[in-house]
């Protein structure tokens, strides 16, 4: 899991927390109804020493929802004289049943560690941080959240002793300082040793997206670059790229996301003029007609200007929505022939489907260009 998370994904990510409950859409009936809630109502007022024992109960509950939500309520029992039984609990259903409540262990650990922190990672210090690596990351995780100032003491002087282990639960302490300090969490980032800040800044930009949004970690990136300007930055470069996969993977596929999308694009221009080269490979990641939208947009701004009909990027997301959605490509060039990109689209759209082999749908794009110089000129570089 270590290489999850150092992936740049968030806590519940890789490995045991990356796998899907199959049982997320489970029927139950009125008897499980019933169960949960009597589990709900002794859950209020059970003794410590009891707690344990609801938490198998509510494992055993087959629908993810109402099993994690129950868990949640139970999570907030846990004490000092509790919290080892109720983690195992998932060995004993595991053992018992099969099931495996990987995401449900994990978010265990991180209230378990909010709750008590310090004792539990002393817990797992004795028994050997690196044999539990799992547990220990996810318990430190909810830790630092919770008290970033106390899990930084305790961390600066486990590195005393066992520097590995320290490195290894540093993301998990930059990412809880991000819930209550961003620009102290970035500043420990950026002073840290290359190796080591290289190896948090996915985690890091997790969490600062999820706390305080994309903007913010546009923002964050733009200020690095312009720290870094004129000189070549490594860390400003994988800073750039870790928030350019975010900013391109938000867009998805619909028109609203591409116009937020263009709208960051052209910010971060003002500041970081974007390559050709760093668009086209980006662009992939935004289909169909969204993908013509957001180049419509670039094109009225300063991303793509006039340079639009040369540009890499605007050929090779031109190219590739003809070749993965060809009617939609069609219809867009059909309902946009006011935009600049228009003809450039078409040009580029047909010369795909020439290429292809593709009639049919070459057919269909020349007939919604209306423009008979632009057709005319598409005809003639098509040899037709």
């Amino acid at each position: 899991m270590p290489s999850g998370r150092g992936a740049g994904d968030g806590p519940a990510a890789g490995g045991q927390a990356g796998a899907l409950d199959s049982k997320a859409g489970a029927r139950m009936g009125p008897a499980e109804f019933d169960e949960i809630a009597r589990l709900r109502k002794e859950v209020r007022t059970a003794s410590r020493g009891a707690v344990p024992g609801l938490a198998y109960r509510a494992m055993e509950i087959p629908d993810a929802n109402e099993r994690r939500t129950l868990l949640g309520e139970i999570y907030n029992r846990i004490d000092e004289s509790n919290w080892q039984e109720v983690l195992d609990q998932f060995g004993r259903s595991y053992n018992q049943t099969g099931r495996t409540l990987d995401r449900e262990y994990l978010f265990a650990l991180s209230v378990a560690g909010q709750r008590l922190g310090p004792d539990i990672m002393e817990g797992w210090k004795e028994r050997g941080l690196s044999k539990h690596e799992d547990e220990s990351w996810y318990t430190f995780y909810g830790w630092a959240g919770k008290d970033p100032n106390a899990a930084k003491k305790w961390l600066d002087e486990l590195g005393v002793n066992d520097p590995a282990q320290s490195k290894r639960l540093l993301p998990g302490l930059l990412g809880g300082l991000a819930l209550h300090d961003s620009d102290r969490a970035i500043e420990m980032l950026a002073s840290l040793p290359k190796e080591d800040r290289n190896a948090c800044i996915g985690h890091f930009t997790w969490n600062l997206i999820q706390n305080e949004g994309l903007d913010r970690a546009v923002d964050w990136m733009i200020g690095v670059q312009q720290s870094a300007e004129g000189k070549d930055d490594p860390y400003a470069k994988k800073v750039r790229d870790e928030i350019l996969g975010r900013v391109f993977g938000s867009a998805q596929t619909s028109s609203d996301s591409a116009a937020m999308l263009a709208s960051r694009l052209e910010k971060i221009n003002e500041v970081l003029p974007l390559e050709d080269g760093q668009l086209a490979g980006k662009l992939a990641q935004v289909k169909g007609g969204a993908a013509l939208d957001l180049m419509s947009r670039l094109a009225a701004g300063k991303v793509l200007g006039e340079r639009s009909e040369e540009s890499t990027t605007f050929q090779s997301t031109v190219r590739l929505t003809a070749k993965t959605s060809p009617e939609e490509t069609i219809q867009w060039l059909a309902a946009n022939t006011s935009s600049p990109i228009q003809a450039d689209a078409a040009l580029v759209a047909c010369r795909f489907f020439l290429s292809a082999g593709d009639e049919a749908s070459l057919a269909a794009a020349l007939d919604v260009v209306k423009d008979p110089v632009v057709r005319r000129r598409i005809e003639k570089e098509l040899g037709q």
